[in-house]
């Protein structure tokens, strides 16, 4: 056998072995850049109670709070926005982009940030939920929030 067989055989492989690299690579880097890979959750109905004497931040119009509820939600974090005297609104913290946990509300800006790619997402009452910037194109998912004035409750449906 003579060295030309011999380099040409360990080219192949090596071209081989590049091209099955550069296949496994590619299809991972279009995977975790591909729109969505956060799905919305299922809802289910159930109703969770929260207490605005338990969280003071919601006890002024423009107040919101993170929190996490293991048995709805899939256990991710929603913002809890008190949008008016009256109204409240809930909404996912997971960025539809790529999943990724969105930054909370800073500075009376009536939006919230994705730290990934910066995507924004409103946080006002008539926009709440929805893409205002950056690299997702589709909303954040809401949930039913009501108000309860006589015991100081808001209800947030699943």
């Amino acid at each position: 056998m003579n060295n030309n067989n011999i380099k040409r055989y360990e080219r192949r492989e090596f071209i081989k072995v590049l091209s099955v690299a550069a296949a496994s690579c590619t299809s991972t880097c279009l995977y975790a850049c591909s729109e969505s890979t956060n799905s919305p959750v299922t809802l289910t109905g159930k109703k969770i109670e929260v207490r605005l004497e338990d969280n003071p931040t919601l006890l002024t119009v423009g107040g919101s709070v993170r929190k996490t509820f293991s048995e709805v939600n899939n256990g991710r974090p929603v913002l809890i926005v008190r949008t008016s005297q009256t109204s409240f609104r809930t909404m996912t913290m997971i960025c539809t982009h790529q999943g990724s946990t969105i930054n909370n509300p800073t500075n009376n800006v009536n939006k919230v940030i994705c730290p990934n790619h910066g995507a924004q997402f409103s946080i006002a009452d008539g926009n709440f939920g929805k893409n205002i910037g950056g690299q997702s194109t589709a909303d954040l998912q809401t949930f039913e929030t009501t108000f309860n004035p006589t015991n100081s409750t808001i209800i947030i449906e699943f």
